[in-house]
């Protein structure tokens, strides 16, 4: 019973300080400033054609793209 006197306020605390702290940017969570821009390119509709794959594969293996997405037909 004392254990849960002296534990329970304990993290009441813990998460009541995480509830009120401000939340970081998606930038901070990335790793740079709060106030940075990012920009963010997206290979769409793999698969569409061979020029479009050819295209997309390029700049996924020179790291101009690092998502890509499958249209199904």
């Amino acid at each position: 019973m004392r254990l849960c006197r002296f534990l329970f306020p304990c993290l009441f605390l813990v998460f009541a300080t995480q509830l009120l702290a401000q939340p970081k940017t998606t930038a901070e969570r990335l790793g740079y400033p709060a106030n940075t821009k990012l920009l963010i390119i997206h290979a769409d509709d793999l698969a569409v054609a061979h020029s479009v794959d050819a295209a997309s594969f390029d700049a996924l293996d020179k790291g101009a793209v690092t998502s890509a997405s499958i249209m199904v037909p």
